[in-house]
């Protein structure tokens, strides 16, 4: 009893030691503090504040130093930080892999080979020492080695890592798995995982399969198909994602995954319907399958206990309920579907939320089909669950893209929405009126107020919809432009993708975008050099030099390749000028 009264108090104090200190914002002097845990809590937080933290706070530096602190624990906190900051914690990468030596801590070990595999392709000098781990008597270090090898793309240890699939071990064979689908070099090596009695094992196996490119997937489509009916849900996501990929490559075993809609288990039937769904058009022939799930109630709960341990997200509702796969599935298969929309329309009156969520969005799919609906939408915008409302309001909206015929009636409602508590709510108005052209246009006031909204998904919507109101959006490129330098990434993601799209008033901020080449985050540099290729001022082939550097320099392949695209266009910006 003294002892479950003693551990509480001394938690209590340390969580509001972190607390108070994280609010000033003093998480430097955490790192001095005497208790370990304190000082490891402290460094998870930089790590969480990951590259960006780094470069606007040095936070890399600090964590260094923290590597050889006297407490393992923090070691490893320290150790995991840097594997988050992306090229930041990567100038440490030796003294990473120095900690994978064999007389270390286990823990830290792990950590170190964690931390390597996250820094991906900054660590590729250090395939040697992960290598050396392979045959190390730590069984959880060698899967980890394993998967960070993939992670660094050495594909010179693929055939060792190919030896560890047979590994009595589960934790090393599903470390071997996930390396070899980091090189996407597992081809026919995964098919016996797949068929292994433990299903994390079959799990790492379809997810390191899934992603092979879809040429590679082609020859094993009919195998791929069948883990649409294994019994663990995760085998079944992965097998949705390769089908997804395989696209109208998979039409030909369309029939064999319709069978499985009639299936007793409701995550198989799920499974076949979002496959069909990834299948597009060329599944057409299940529509008449398709529309009976439309009246199912039951789900698929196999993953509920692992969200609630908060160890993964909630399963997507079209990969956990025959419903809501069936209506999006019916969505995307093209003029053949609209016979379909009653059904899915009745389907709006469902006691499940989730299911009237993706009903409303699955109209908006159905062109002038789903569009006989528009009433029974507007009515969900008095439905008692935010979420439906939001999917009502970007239904409306993308009715009114899809139709060109705006109702002004209808985008005055879903301008109300704008005054909801809920961001989601909010975000949802703001992006379908962005789609209503003329009436856009009209509450283009509305859509600049939410420019301030304190919600980062609020404001990316509301910058995006600009280009929707025409002439008058542009006008707005400057808020565009302020906005790229928000402090939230998805907020300047959405910027910089809108600018191009205002014409020459976009054009006018080339400058500006030009700053973020040198942005802490890989997305945020490929994004401003996407941006700076598809601008179409004259002014913008001065930056040709800067983009040439990134593409040979950068680090980050999605930034090179962006890179290279956009160099194209701007050399012939240039071409065109003389």
């Amino acid at each position: 009893m003294a002892s479950s009264a003693i551990v509480p108090r001394t938690t209590t104090v340390m969580e509001a030691k972190y607390t108070g200190m994280t609010e000033r914002g003093n998480l430097t002097a955490l790192l001095r503090d005497a208790n370990p845990g304190v000082r490891a809590k402290a460094l998870q937080e930089m790590g969480r504040a990951g590259e960006q933290g780094a470069a606007m706070e040095g936070n890399h530096e600090k964590v260094f130093y923290m590597m050889e602190d006297a407490s393992p624990q923090v070691q490893v906190a320290a150790i995991a930080a840097l594997g988050c900051m992306g090229r930041y914690g990567a100038t440490y990468v030796d003294y990473v892999a120095q900690k994978l030596a064999a007389t270390g801590n286990r823990e830290v070990r792990r950590a170190a080979a964690r931390a390597l595999g996250a820094m991906g392709g900054l660590a590729a000098a250090q395939a040697t020492p992960l290598e050396d781990c392979l045959e190390d008597n730590d069984l959880d270090l060698v899967g980890l080695a394993c998967s960070a090898l993939g992670a660094v793309g050495a594909s010179q240890s693929s055939d060792k890592i190919v030896q560890k699939l047979k590994s009595s071990d589960i934790e090393v064979t599903i470390g071997a798995c996930k390396g070899l689908g980091f090189l996407a070099l597992g081809g026919d090596e995964l098919l016996e995982p797949l068929n292994h009695k433990e299903a994390r094992v079959r799990a790492a196996a379809a997810a390191a399969l899934a992603k092979e490119r879809p040429a590679a997937l082609e020859q094993q489509a009919a195998k791929i198909a069948s883990l649409l009916g294994d019994t663990d849900a995760h085998v079944r996501i992965s097998a949705v994602s390769m089908i997804s990929a395989l696209g109208a490559g998979a039409a030909a075993h369309a029939s064999a995954i319709g069978a499985l809609l009639s299936h007793a288990d409701p995550g198989v039937r799920a499974a076949a319907a979002s496959a069909l769904g990834g299948i597009g058009e060329a599944a057409a022939s299940e529509i008449p399958q398709l529309e009976k799930l439309l009246t199912a109630r039951d789900e698929d709960t196999s993953t509920h206990v692992l969200t609630i341990a908060g160890l993964q997200p909630k399963v997507a509702p079209p990969l956990r309920k025959p419903a809501c796969a069936a209506a999006a599935a019916l969505a995307v298969m093209g003029k053949a579907a609209q016979r379909s929309a009653p059904k899915i329309a009745d389907a709006l009156d469902a006691f499940d939320e989730e299911l009237r969520v993706q009903c409303a969005c699955a109209l908006s799919g159905l062109g002038d089909a789903g569009a006989k609906y528009e009433d029974r939408v507007v009515s969900l915008l008095d439905d008692s669950a935010p979420m439906v409302v939001a999917a009502a309001c970007y239904s409306l909206g993308s009715m009114a893209e899809a139709t060109k015929l705006p109702s002004s009636l209808i985008a005055n409602r879903v301008a109300e929405q704008l005054q909801d508590k809920h961001p989601a709510v909010r975000g949802a108005a703001v992006g379908g009126l962005g789609k209503m052209g003329a009436e856009a246009a009209a509450h283009i006031e509305d859509i600049a107020r939410c420019f301030n909204d304190r919600v980062g998904y609020v404001r990316a919507q509301a910058v995006q919809a600009l280009p929707g109101c025409g002439e008058v959006g542009q006008m707005f490129a400057g808020e565009a432009c302020r906005l790229m330098f928000d402090p939230e990434e998805r907020v300047r993601l959405a910027a910089i993708g809108t600018l191009p799209k205002l014409g020459q008033r976009g054009a006018a901020f080339a400058e500006e975008t030009s700053q973020l080449l040198d942005d802490p985050s890989a997305e945020v540099r490929a994004a401003a050099v996407k941006a700076l290729g598809s601008m179409n001022g004259l002014e913008v082939k001065d930056f040709l030099p800067n983009v040439l550097r990134l593409m040979d320099e950068d680090e980050s392949e999605m930034v090179r390749a962006a890179a290279e695209a956009a160099v194209a266009k701007l050399r012939a910006i240039e071409d065109a000028a003389e």
